[in-house]
């Protein structure tokens, strides 16, 4: 081999050989300045375990379900979608004291991760108000939801439609808990923000309508309820997007009227439920069947008054007549 070639070779094997040295030296240094490269394999575990209990949850296996998602979280504790899937099995299974404890967790990741003022912390309270509910801690429930609400009056301002969210879930609390004085006036405030955001006419408005006017019948204030059943109903009217919202609300306030034994205008209210349900559905579908069946029900009781009351003219005739002759 000449001399020239033999010289190349050994230049180019050198020139290799610090390459490769190179090489080596930026994977260590790139590992050491970005951890993440060396933690992939362990991300990919928390995936695929991630994946594995979605999979078995979908398959109404929540025992190994638990058991992969919680593998998931050891590998990634700080995932706030493996946090939240945790949640949700651990409520589905009535653990609320588990979902108590991973709902804590995602709160305490995102406001470090995500920011104490980002909207999500707000989501993520209400989702603990709703375990500490169930857990029967309604204190611990209202105060999370006040925080959650001045949170989003903070970011968003007191007139908008995620601070409505908020003044609901406090309503409904404050109704379970048997305060309606203290619900009224979060329900009330929730409409008032509805017309001035949306306008009065708005969907939006109507539902709160219809909310107000079931609190109203709970509350046995009739009229109240009545009035604005039927102010909802009358928005609805024109807007077919809405026609589930209406059917309940008519349906509604159709069995607030059979409460006052005013069967004619119920009849039509329950006749009109019937009537939108068989644009949507099947005749043999449930919701359908049992239309039908309030009606039945309402021309039933219509006629079981009527009996009594044409005994009762007829005992009035009698004893008028008795007493005559007497």
């Amino acid at each position: 081999m000449p001399a020239w070639i033999y010289k190349k070779c050994i230049q180019m094997k050198i020139f290799f050989k610090v390459l490769t040295k190179i090489a080596v030296l930026m994977t260590i240094l790139l590992s050491m300045a970005f951890p993440v490269f060396a933690e992939k394999p362990i991300q990919d575990d928390a995936k695929r375990a991630y994946d594995l209990s979605v999979v078995a949850a979908n398959n109404n296996n929540l025992i190994l379900a638990r058991r992969y998602i919680e593998d998931a979280i050891k590998h990634n504790y700080s995932n706030l979608d493996y946090l939240a899937f945790a949640t949700d099995i651990a409520f589905i299974a009535k653990d609320y004291d588990k979902a108590e404890e991973y709902q804590v967790m995602m709160l305490l990741v995102a406001q470090s991760t995500l920011g104490l003022d980002d909207l999500q912390i707000a989501e993520i309270l209400d989702q603990l108000a709703a375990i500490n509910a169930a857990q029967k801690r309604n204190e611990q429930a209202k105060f999370r939801l006040l925080e959650s609400l001045a949170l989003r009056e903070k970011v968003l301002g007191q007139n908008h439609l995620l601070v409505i969210s908020s003044l609901n879930k406090l309503a409904l609390l404050a109704a379970r808990q048997n305060a309606p004085d203290i619900a009224e006036p979060l329900l009330k405030r929730s409409l008032d923000i509805a017309r001035k955001v949306s306008g009065p006419k708005h969907g939006n408005s109507a539902v709160l309508l219809a909310s107000l006017g079931d609190f109203y019948q709970k509350e046995g204030r009739l009229k109240e309820a009545e009035s604005h059943y039927k102010e909802a109903i009358s928005i609805w009217e024109n807007k077919p997007d809405y026609s589930p919202d209406r059917m309940l609300t008519q349906n509604s306030l159709g069995q607030l009227l059979l409460r006052q034994q005013r069967f004619d205008d119920a009849y039509k209210q329950f006749e009109q439920v019937l009537l939108l349900l068989k644009r949507h559905y099947e005749p043999d579908h449930p919701y359908v069947q049992q239309a039908v069946k309030n009606i039945k029900t309402l021309e039933a009781e219509h006629k079981r008054i009527t009996e009594q009351e044409l005994i009762y003219d007829e005992l009035v005739k009698q004893l008028t007549l008795h007493l005559s002759q007497g």
